[in-house]
């Protein structure tokens, strides 16, 4: 009799189930890299950036306009005044007592006292001898420029061009009215300066509501 065990007998192999915990079809095995399908962002890539329109430049420029509006408006002043002074500089001039003084066109001309008065005793005779009338100046008409200094005290009207004998008890300028030139002077910078400021205002404000309507969109759309 042999002492050798009977063998066991063999187990049956189980059932086969199917598997829901294992990876679906299609999916990457277990341990390889993530990766987004396409269009989706990985985790901590930057989101991209909105397209923000008109740039921001524009505030700049905006500012710009407004700088070379005021900086063009002073020069324009200063050239005025320059040419002011130039045609105070070119008036005849008449010290007290009698002077001959050449008037090159017919016209109005003005006399301005350069002694601080406000009134000159002055008679003109035209080149053929014949008396001027003087009527005195309407309005309040002052220049200081150049260290010379005036008031319209009186006007004429030179009914041709020559040399014409003036009588004064002052001393006198005589010359065109710098009138409109003080008006051009002073009116013409106020102009450009507002305009300068107007435009840079305009393009600042477009500027910010343009760009706060992209923004807007730019929020809508993500």
């Amino acid at each position: 009799m042999s002492d050798t065990p009977p063998p066991f007998p063999q187990q049956p192999a189980p059932p086969a189930y199917p598997s829901y915990g294992g990876p679906a079809q299609g999916a990457p095995p277990p341990g390889a890299p993530f990766t987004p399908a396409p269009g989706f962002p990985t985790p901590g890539s930057a989101q991209p950036k909105a397209d923000i329109r008109p740039r921001a430049r524009w505030f700049w420029i905006g500012g710009l306009v407004m700088v070379l509006g005021v900086v063009l408006a002073i020069v324009l002043g200063v050239f005025g005044v320059i040419g002011i002074s130039d045609t105070v500089d070119d008036f005849a001039r008449v010290s007290p007592g009698t002077d001959e003084v050449r008037i090159d066109s017919a016209g109005d001309y003005v006399i301005y006292a350069e002694d601080g008065s406000f009134f000159a005793d002055v008679q003109v005779l035209s080149p053929d001898g014949e008396p001027v009338t003087t009527s005195r100046y309407s309005t309040e008409l002052t220049y200081d420029l150049g260290g010379r200094n005036g008031q319209a005290v009186s006007t004429f009207e030179a009914p041709s061009s020559g040399t014409y004998t003036v009588t004064t008890d002052t001393r006198i300028a005589i010359g065109p009215s710098v009138a409109g030139e003080l008006v051009r002077a002073i009116l013409i910078p106020f102009i450009v300066t507002g305009l300068g400021i107007l435009l840079g205002l305009i393009v600042i404000i477009v500027t910010a509501v343009k760009r706060s309507n992209s923004k807007k969109r730019a929020a809508a759309a993500h």
